[in-house]
């Protein structure tokens, strides 16, 4: 039985009203306690300049989520999205 191709996710924030920090800190948590999971995360400068999408919502990555089993990244999003709500969306990149 092969391995599966490792499963990537851009995880994004809506920065004009989530806490960077926060979105970290439970990024960080999951990381540890999820196991196979990687965790990218951003600068807060790689934040910072992204541009500005002039919509009500203001959506900028902060991290990548990696994962063999797609299951796994639906876990972490959706433990996520419990904690803060639509602040937080996701993109995925294996495509």
């Amino acid at each position: 039985m092969s391995a599966s191709a490792p499963r990537c996710w851009q995880v994004r924030l809506d920065r004009r009203s989530t806490n960077t920090a926060s979105v970290r800190q439970q990024l960080s948590l999951l990381a540890d306690g999820v196991q196979g999971l990687r965790v990218d995360l951003l600068t807060d400068q790689d934040i910072d300049d992204a541009p500005d999408q002039g919509a009500f919502r203001d959506f900028v990555p902060i991290a990548r989520i990696t994962h063999t089993r797609t299951e796994v990244l639906e876990y972490v999003a959706e433990d996520l999205l419990e904690t803060f709500g639509w602040q937080v969306d996701f993109k995925d990149l294996s495509a």
